[in-house]
């Protein structure tokens, strides 16, 4: 498989969530050592950011039914090797991928069941870190306020949610980003603009084990790219 990583994202203890996308159809994939939900750092490191990597992959492994009980971690395929890398070859290219793969109706794609990946690219968000030192992007409107009362009816079926004081980034790569390109404050469309009129922010989003009876959306990647250049 020519795997393009999306998201490399911190969990607790030592687990690293590494996921991304078959380059060639497009479908999502989150490699995952044998008997756990994720990799590990020594597994991580040979992932690298804006580069394809030729993936030898094992068999789906379903989680246990008390942190998936409705199955939406799909994705999980067994890892067996990393090899061949080679850099993404230009902006436009990274571009392409991220539109084949972006979710223009998020409302739907969380609302279908059986996924627990996808791609956002976000309009009216801020992002800065909380009272606590957590690391959340805001949307507005709240992602997932929906008009459509069979919609909402369908995201309580499949138990997804979204904390009230935004949702939270694991993403290491963006934190470092963000701090380094505007560390006086918040981060905005307003702050993108300023930065390159061209560039835009996609969002790999995320759903948390079971928790509090609820799958939790995270922002697990994040990518900036304009006409001409890759930020991240």
């Amino acid at each position: 498989m020519r795997f393009f990583p999306l998201a490399v994202a911190e969990m607790r203890g030592e687990g690293v969530c590494v996921a991304g996308v078959d380059a060639d159809n497009g479908q999502w994939v989150r490699p995952v050592a044998a008997r756990y939900r994720c990799v590990f750092p020594e597994q991580a490191s040979q992932f690298e950011w804006n580069y394809y990597h030729e993936l030898q992959l094992g068999g789906q492994q379903p989680r246990g039914s008390d942190d998936d009980p409705l199955g939406h971690h799909a994705e999980d395929r067994l890892l067996a090797s990393v090899s061949r890398r080679e850099p993404i070859a230009s902006a436009t290219e990274k571009h392409d991928l991220l539109e084949r793969v972006l979710d223009r109706d998020l409302a739907i794609g969380l609302s279908g069941g059986r996924r627990s990946l996808f791609l956002l690219q976000p309009r009216g968000f801020s992002y800065g870190v909380d009272n606590y030192g957590k690391p959340r992007f805001v949307f507005r409107p709240p992602l997932l306020a929906v008009a459509d009362a069979l919609t909402s009816s369908c995201l309580e079926l499949q138990r997804i949610a979204a904390s009230k004081w935004g949702i939270p980034c694991t993403c290491s790569r963006w934190a470092t980003f963000a701090q380094a390109r505007w560390p006086k404050g918040a981060v905005s469309e307003r702050s993108l603009r300023e930065l390159d009129s061209s560039a835009s922010l996609y969002l790999t989003l995320s759903l948390s084990a079971l928790h509090d009876e609820r799958y939790w959306l995270i922002v697990a990647g994040a990518h900036v790219v304009g006409k001409d250049a890759i930020w991240l």
